[in-house]
């Protein structure tokens, strides 16, 4: 695990002393500000996720996938579409990765 940036660490030790001074709850104060990991934020990421891959995807027409990898004079395959569409999505988590 990395060890947690700057500007997030800052935001919640000032979340942590209002909480502290305003005498509120911390665990629900840092909730409200989106920091806490519950089971419906997760859901809610997952969806996100999904729904940004689906716009990606369907911004792509079948031709643009099979060139990314076959020349155009190639006849395709089903399987060929299935290949590039899997270098694709193999492709946007290698860039999502390195952009963390």
């Amino acid at each position: 695990m990395t060890p947690i940036d700057p500007e997030s660490y800052q935001t919640v030790k000032g979340l942590l002393a209002w909480s502290q001074t305003s005498g509120q709850d911390p665990v629900e104060v840092l909730h409200r500000n989106g920091l806490v990991m519950t089971p419906d934020l997760a859901h809610r990421l997952k969806v996100e996720a999904l729904e940004g891959l689906h716009k990606e995807m369907v911004s792509w027409r079948p031709a643009e996938f099979l060139r990314s990898k076959y020349p155009p004079s190639h006849t395709a395959s089903p399987k060929d579409m299935y290949i590039c569409i899997v270098e694709w999505l193999e492709k946007v988590i290698s860039v999502t990765k390195e952009q963390t």
